[in-house]
C-alpha cells in the first residue's frame, strides 16, 4: 500500500449568512493506493480535508484600496533652506527643500512631518528652481535648518502664470481651501460638526505676521472655526484715524478674502457697526489687544440688546514692537 498527499489552493467567493465573503482554501488530499497481486492498481481511496481562510469582501477591497493609495503617495525629505521670501510676502510662507524628482509638477495635497508631528500642507513643485515649496497649514514657527518629510497625497492642478499678485493670492487660497476640504473629509465626525462663527475687525491695509497671529488665535477658540473678518469702510477709517487708508476698501477686502486663514471677509457698516454683526450672527467676537474706540466700550451691551448671545474675548499681542501696520508702512 502506498500513501500520497497533495496540496491545492482553492479560491471561493459567495454569500454566507447574507454577506459576501471571499476565501482561499488549502485542500489536503490523501490517497491510499493498494497494489493487487497482478501489479494492477485498484481505484484509490481519497480523503480530502479543506482548510479555509475566510474574510469579508469589503476587507479585501479595503486592503487593495489602501495598498494602491499608499503606492501612489511619494515621500521626500530635506533640510529647509532659505528662499526668496516670496510666499511670506504673499501671506503664505513656505518651507523649501531640494527637489530631485523631475516627474513632479504643479500643486499637491500633502503632509509635512517634523518635530514628530504630521501636519496638513499644500506643496508646489518648482521644477525651474528645483524646490518643493511647502506651506504648512496653521503653522507659524521657524523651520529653517530643520529636516522635514513631505508626503504627496494628491495632485491638485498644474502650475500657472498670473497677471498680478491678487490673482496669485486667490489661486493659492483656493488651493489651500481644497487641502483643508480634503483633510476635513478624512477626519470623520469633525467635518460634520457645526462651524463656530468667529468675527474679528480691522482696517487691514496690509496683512502682516501680527494679523496672521490674530487670525490663528481667533481660529483656536473653536474646534471647527469659521473666521469672518470685518473690514472698516473707507469713510470709517478716515473718521477714526484722521487719514485715508493706503488701499481702498475694495482692495483691502480682496486682500483679506484671499488669505488662507480667512473663511469669509465682509465690509463693515458705513454708520455704526451692529447691522453687519446681526447679519453674520457670530458665536464669538475676538478683539485685538489694542482695539478700542466707538464700538468696543458698548459692544457687549449692544449685543444683548440685539438679542445675540455672542461671547466677546480679547486676544493677546504678537510682537507689537515689530508687527504694527503704522510702523511697517511708515
Amino acid at each position: 500500500m502506498m500513501r500520497e498527499v497533495e496540496l491545492a489552493f482553492v479560491p471561493y467567493a459567495g454569500l454566507i449568512a447574507g454577506e459576501w465573503f471571499v476565501a482561499v482554501g488549502i485542500c489536503v488530499s490523501t490517497y491510499e493506493i493498494i497494489a493487487a497481486s497482478d501489479s494492477a492498481s485498484v481505484t484509490p481511496r481519497r480523503d480530502d480535508m479543506y482548510i479555509w481562510y475566510y474574510t469579508h469582501v469589503l476587507t479585501v477591497l479595503s486592503f487593495f484600496a489602501h495598498s494602491i493609495y499608499n503606492a501612489c503617495m511619494k515621500s521626500y525629505s530635506g533640510v529647509v533652506q532659505e528662499g526668496q521670501m516670496r510666499g511670506t510676502a504673499l501671506g503664505f510662507p513656505t518651507a523649501n527643500i531640494p527637489l530631485h524628482d523631475a516627474t513632479l509638477s504643479g500643486i499637491y495635497i500633502a503632509t509635512a512631518n517634523f518635530d514628530g508631528v504630521e501636519r496638513p500642507a499644500a506643496v508646489y513643485a518648482d521644477t525651474h528652481r528645483l524646490l518643493l515649496e511647502v506651506h504648512v497649514l496653521d503653522y507659524s514657527g521657524d523651520l529653517y535648518g530643520k529636516e522635514i518629510v513631505v508626503t504627496l497625497i494628491k495632485h491638485l492642478r498644474t502650475g500657472a502664470r498670473f497677471e498680478n499678485d491678487l490673482q496669485l493670492r486667490a489661486a493659492i487660497a483656493k488651493d489651500i481651501a481644497d487641502v483643508r476640504a480634503h483633510f476635513s473629509s478624512q477626519s470623520g465626525s469633525s467635518s460634520r460638526e457645526t462651524p463656530t462663527k468667529i468675527m474679528v475687525f480691522g482696517t487691514f491695509d496690509m496683512v502682516h505676521q501680527g494679523h496672521e497671529d490674530l487670525f490663528r488665535q481667533a481660529r483656536s477658540l473653536a474646534s471647527n472655526p469659521h473666521l469672518v473678518v470685518s473690514l472698516a469702510r473707507d469713510s470709517s477709517v478716515a473718521r477714526i484715524k484722521g487719514a485715508q487708508a493706503r488701499r481702498s476698501e475694495t482692495e483691502r477686502l480682496a486682500l483679506v478674502r484671499a488669505h488662507e486663514l480667512v473663511d469669509e471677509a465682509v465690509l463693515g457698516d458705513v454708520r455704526g457697526y451692529m447691522d453687519h454683526i446681526r447679519a453674520v450672527v457670530p458665536d464669538i467676537i475676538a478683539l485685538g489687544y489694542d482695539q478700542t474706540g466707538e464700538y468696543v466700550d458698548n459692544l457687549e451691551t449692544d449685543l444683548r440688546e440685539a438679542g445675540l448671545t455672542t461671547r466677546v474675548v480679547r486676544l493677546a499681542a504678537h510682537k507689537p514692537e515689530e508687527y504694527k501696520t503704522s510702523k511697517l508702512l511708515g
